[in-house]
């Protein structure tokens, strides 16, 4: 399955997934169903400018059990992980205002959050991302449900 901005609904077609009823949960972490909340190793946080491509990466990760936060940019992802450091960060190289490379730059250099986990999501050349900003992982874009669960398992086992 390929990751990418879902048409009538959101994952399998259900018309409530991918979207809340009260409006977007930008900052709101989301439990995993009852019973399977794992340890802090299983917190990740997803931000990308990209509503629907947010949303879906979000319901996948909840469905194998992550406990997921997620922000729209770079200013409340920053927020959102110094409020909760998350193991794993899911961030958007490409975003308006503070980007990607600037959020993974703030996280480095912040003593309480410099252990995070950081995978980058980019539809540049990932020999590039990876030689100038080193991140612990990076996925082109589209990527695949399988692409993204592998990097989490050696990321972030639990």
């Amino acid at each position: 399955m390929t990751l990418a901005p879902a048409r009538g609904g959101g994952i399998g077609g259900h018309p409530h997934r991918g979207s809340h009823p009260k409006g977007p949960r930008e900052g709101f972490v989301r439990g995993s169903r009852p019973g399977t909340l794992g340890p802090v190793a299983r917190r990740v946080l997803v931000v990308d400018d990209n509503t629907a491509q947010r949303e879906i990466v979000a319901e996948i990760l909840e469905g194998e059990g992550y406990e997921v936060a997620v922000a729209q940019n770079g200013i409340d992802g920053l927020a959102a992980a110094r409020a909760s450091p998350p193991a794993v960060v899911i961030l958007d190289l490409m975003m308006p205002g503070l980007d990607g490379a600037a959020v993974l730059r703030e996280l480095r250099a912040d003593p309480a959050l410099a252990a995070v986990r950081v995978v980058v999501t980019t539809g540049l050349s990932t020999a590039l991302v990876t030689k100038l900003l080193q991140p612990d992982a990076t996925l082109f874009k589209p990527f695949g449900m399988r692409e993204l669960l592998a990097v989490l398992d050696r990321l972030a086992p639990g």
